[in-house]
């Protein structure tokens, strides 16, 4: 195996987990703050839109939600990636190695496919409920999720407090819902589905015929 190669490899992959962590704390900030600047100068304008301008922070939170935990899915998809090129530099096991792009492609095509499996956990569904709600379970992805959550659902509650349209609210209701319960599943699947840490590696192994070495 070419050395060289693979502490390039390295160095690539550490450098694009670091951008994708940094855009995801860029996107926490500007929303958080841009909502807060929207709050603040919706509370200075008194007219007849006043009820509905306190939705407008959801044109900043909604896609950000998104964003970020599509960030998320990637960085631990790259994660399980750098396992396998670890232990394959370290002589651990023996593996296909491609290159990044390569690999990503056959990940993909994997997945179009079907054949990405998630790995079963011991947690029950009750303690994972429970880890989710204290915050136990990556304390860091459950702590940006009620974040967003919210934050969106002060934008809906203010509208209504402040008699904005009641059709227009109740979209932003049902719309703020959709997101929650999208994003809740992509938070469900990173810590314990087919998008965790664990998953990734176990499917990396499969694309790439990993194989420890005895």
């Amino acid at each position: 195996m070419n050395e060289i190669l693979l502490e390039k490899e390295f160095t690539f992959l550490k450098e694009e987990m670091r951008e994708l962590k940094n855009c995801q704390v860029q996107f926490v900030t500007f929303s958080v703050t841009g909502t807060g600047v929207l709050f603040g100068l919706v509370a200075l304008t008194r007219n007849e839109l006043l009820g509905v301008s306190y939705l407008f922070p959801l044109t900043i939170l909604l896609p950000s939600w998104l964003i970020f935990f599509d960030k998320a899915r990637t960085i631990t998809r790259i994660v399980g990636y750098y396992r396998i090129v670890e232990k394959l530099s370290l002589g651990q096991i023996d593996a296909e190695f491609i290159g990044w792009e390569n690999a990503l492609a056959e990940f993909r095509r994997f997945e179009q496919e079907g054949k990405l499996k998630s790995s079963p956990e011991k947690d029950t569904l009750i303690s994972r409920i429970i880890k989710l709600v204290l915050l136990q379970a990556s304390p860091y992805w459950t702590q940006i999720y009620f974040i967003f959550l919210g934050l969106s659902a002060l934008s809906c509650f203010l509208s209504f407090r402040t008699k904005g349209d009641m059709t227009i609210v109740i979209m932003a209701f049902i719309l703020v819902g959709i997101f929650a319960i999208y994003n809740l599943k992509v938070l469900w699947e990173l810590i314990w589905g087919l998008y965790s840490h664990k998953s990734n590696y176990e499917n990396w192994k499969t694309i790439l015929n990993a194989k420890p070495i005895r």
